[in-house]
Formats: structure tokens, sequence, C-alpha cells
């Protein structure tokens, strides 16, 4: 047993080691990360209220009878487990070999016309108990949202606004913050959503008064998490993701993983054009560093 959780202790450590180190251990393993070339998000529009996804409306008392019952927790095992094997330790390996990143983010922001829209969620706020739409806070703004499942999604979503004041300068976005910054906390499972539920206190304490409304924690996804993640491109449980949204919930542009240079660059490029330009985020003579892609 003390072999097995040193083994277990082993691999988690060797999890944390940045890419440089791995390209000495991993060698020609290293797949390619490829760069993101379509939009993300659903086709339909997202209506305050009515999420995209199946919401598990069992009472905690339903939900325990339903544990219960052999049967229905036999199957269900089978299905975790199988889920499991199949995504976890690969889930791990990506964040081992690509510091999180699924894709190369695009160098420019998608087009008003292919892009596609982030789903509505439903959470509560670090502000709030009560559940609330993530299209009332997302609508008529410009957001920057941290999406992540884990710690080290957190850590690769904090990434992107580091050294922010140096980018607001620089594209001139410091007298004018006519942008947000969103927060999206989604629980792996029921379970990792009741465990959050108790440090709720504790996480608001540490978050800016004015940032805890901004600050979702999504209600459970349901039978249909695996078809919303994909939609959006949140294929890893451990990675972290960005989004910037238009003021009309379109996803413009994306990013995964640890933030580089690039990444930051070109997400506050993308703020300022969508800022100053409005949704289209296009003046009506497009500059050269303004341009979108396909």
């Amino acid at each position: 047993m003390k072999g097995l959780r040193f083994g277990q202790l082993r691999s988690f450590h060797t999890a944390l080691r940045p890419l440089e180190a791995n390209k000495k251990s991993e060698g020609s393993r290293l797949l390619p990360v490829k760069m993101l070339s379509h939009p993300l998000g659903v086709f339909q529009k997202p209506e305050s209220g009515d999420p995209h996804y199946f919401v598990d409306e069992r009472t905690w008392k339903e939900w325990g009878r339903d544990v219960r019952d052999k049967e229905k927790h036999m199957k269900k095992r089978k299905e975790l487990m199988e889920e499991f094997g199949e995504s976890r330790f690969r889930d791990m390996k990506e964040l081992r070999q690509h510091n999180g990143k699924q894709w190369l983010s695009p160098a420019a922001f998608f087009r008003a016309e292919k892009s596609r829209y982030m789903p509505n969620f439903l959470g509560r706020t670090l502000a709030s108990p009560q559940i609330v739409s993530t299209t009332d806070t997302l609508e008529g703004n410009v957001s920057i949202v941290r999406m992540f499942t884990s710690v080290f999604g957190e850590e690769h979503a904090r990434s992107y606004v580091t050294n922010a004041d140096r980018y607001l300068d620089k594209f001139d976005l410091v007298q004018n913050r006519d942008f947000q910054i969103v927060n999206f906390n989604i629980p792996e499972n029921k379970i990792k959503s009741w465990m959050l539920s108790w440090y709720v206190g504790s996480m608001a304490k540490k978050c800016p008064p004015d940032e805890r409304k901004r600050y979702f924690i999504i209600e459970h996804l349901g039978k249909l998490m695996r078809g919303i993640k994909n939609a959006i491109g949140h294929t890893n449980v451990y990675t972290g993701y960005v989004y910037v949204v238009d003021q009309k919930c379109r996803i413009r542009w994306a990013a995964s993983g640890l933030a580089t240079e690039t990444d930051r660059e070109t997400l506050w490029k993308t703020v300022r054009a969508l800022s100053k330009n409005g949704p289209d985020g296009l003046k009506p003579k497009v500059e050269e560093d303004d341009d979108d892609i396909e």
C-alpha cells in the first residue's frame, strides 16, 4: 500500500514538470499541437434561464436513494470507470506534454458571421446563492471568460491576464475599460459540486467584492456534459480555457493551457477591437493588426 501511495505521489509530481523538462524524457513521443482552425461554441443563440444541457433536478434525498440502488449504482460505476479509463490518463499525459494546451490559439479573432455562441450555463456566484444565468452577465459586454475544472486549470486561466496593466496601457484600454473578466468554475461531477459548496465562503473572502458577481460555480452539467464541453473545446479536465466573448455572446477567440506571450498579445488585441469597434470588431477600413480569420 505504501508503494502504491508513493507511486501515485510521484505521478502527481511528474505532472507538474514544465514542458522543457518533459522534452528530455518524452523525446519523440511529444505529439504536436495543431492550430485551432474553426470557431467554437453552439449554433443556437443562448437565452437567459434556458440552458443548452440537461440539468439534474433530483433532490439530494432522491440522489442518495439512486446511489443506494445497487443496480443503478453498478451501472453508473461502470460508466464512470470507462470514462476515467478513456480520458483521465490521457488528460494527465497531455498536461505533462504541452502545459495543458489542446490547440495553438489563432493569430486573430474569428469573423462575426462565422462565430458561434457561448452556451448559457446556470450557476451560483460568490456574491449570491441564487441560481442565475451566465448569459445575463455576458450579453452586452466584451468578456474574457476563464473556464476551469481543476487547480491546474485555474492556474492556466489566470496566466492570460498576468501583467494586464502593461497590455491595457499598450492597447489604450486604461481609461476606457469596456470589458469584464468572468470566471466559470465547472465541477467535474455532482459530488465535487457538493464539496465545492463548502468552500464558497473562503473563496469569496479571497475574491475582490466587485468581482464576486462574475465568479460562477456552474451547476453540474449532467448527461450532456461531454457534448457541451466538446462544443466549446473543453476536452481536458486538468486544462484551463480562456474565451473572448463579444457583446452578442459569440466566442470570438479561444485559448487553452498556459498562456504564451503571443497568446496574451492576441487576447488583448481582440478585446481592444471588440471594445472600440463593436461586436463586429472591425473598422470600415481594416487595419492589418486587426485582421480576422475564417
